[in-house]
């Protein structure tokens, strides 16, 4: 088949994709179960999802289901007909980053419990999803659009770049905060969330989830520094997934602690 029409088709095909997880994610209070959500979201679903009792090592789930990008970046990346331009080499080196550094250095941060393992349907979808936007950002990027080679210093590029590299720094810096409360020994606060407790500092003090804030602020960057349909489309497949997430995140908060900051917002700060 054509390359040209099965690109077209997955980009077009994204967005009915971000509309469906969104609407999936947001009817009935469905939650993806890992994490904090693993035991009630598992309990739902059990009879719905195949496989859901399948459980992976969460170190070594994660590292692979993040690594597609990272192994499939260079070989498309090699293929498309504009790979040698400095604009193109300049924008795949920011998605490069944010899967290097998602496969390779925070699986070696993370502090997964031992009872709490992925179950193997999000394994696989997580795979199925960065295959396929690697496909589509890797192509666009290196062979469908075509940069001026004023690109690199066009205020629209460099304001994409300053939210990416920001959105990532505080998606990073909130992670290894998250991460770094497991080191404390900070009693519970609640029976119910035992190996969980209420962050603070930074961002954490306005809203529930800025490690998803930051993600959202990354991708949004990446999508004003692409300017293609395809940078929007992972944008919004992002919005739909992290949006109804962090919901979930900032209701379970609420129920489990009493004394949770109510003046927190759930992702953006002093909005929503």
């Amino acid at each position: 088949m054509d390359d040209n029409l099965v690109f077209r088709v997955a980009v077009y095909a994204g967005f009915a994709i971000a509309f469906v997880i969104f609407w999936w994610l947001s009817h009935k209070d469905q939650k993806v179960p890992y994490g904090r959500h693993h035991v009630a979201a598992a309990a739902a679903t059990m009879a719905s999802v195949p496989f859901i009792h399948v459980m992976l090592p969460t170190r070594l789930a994660w590292a692979l289901m993040e690594s597609p990008p990272v192994l499939l970046t260079p070989l498309l990346f090699s293929f498309g007909r504009y790979s040698s331009l400095a604009a193109p080499r300049v924008l795949m080196s920011l998605f490069f980053a944010h899967y290097a550094h998602r496969s390779l250095f925070y699986p070696l941060r993370m502090r997964p419990s031992s009872k709490r393992n992925l179950p193997l349907p999000v394994f696989v979808s997580a795979v199925i999803f960065n295959v396929y936007n690697t496909y589509i950002q890797v192509r666009s990027v290196s062979h469908y659009t075509q940069y001026p080679s004023s690109w690199l210093l066009s205020f629209q590029f460099i304001l994409g770049a300053v939210l990416f590299i920001s959105g990532m720094a505080i998606n990073i810096t909130a992670d290894y905060a998250l991460i770094s409360l497991r080191k404390s020994d900070t009693p519970r606060v609640s029976e119910s969330s035992r190996t969980y407790k209420i962050p603070h500092g930074g961002l954490f003090e306005l809203i529930s989830c800025p490690n998803y804030f930051g993600e959202v602020l990354e991708w949004l960057g990446w999508a004003v520094a692409a300017g293609s349909l395809s940078s929007v489309v992972f944008f919004l497949l992002t919005v739909s997934n992290l949006v109804p997430r962090a919901v979930s995140h900032h209701q379970w908060y609420v129920q489990n602690f009493r004394e949770y900051p109510r003046s927190r917002k759930m992702l953006i700060p002093y909005l929503f």
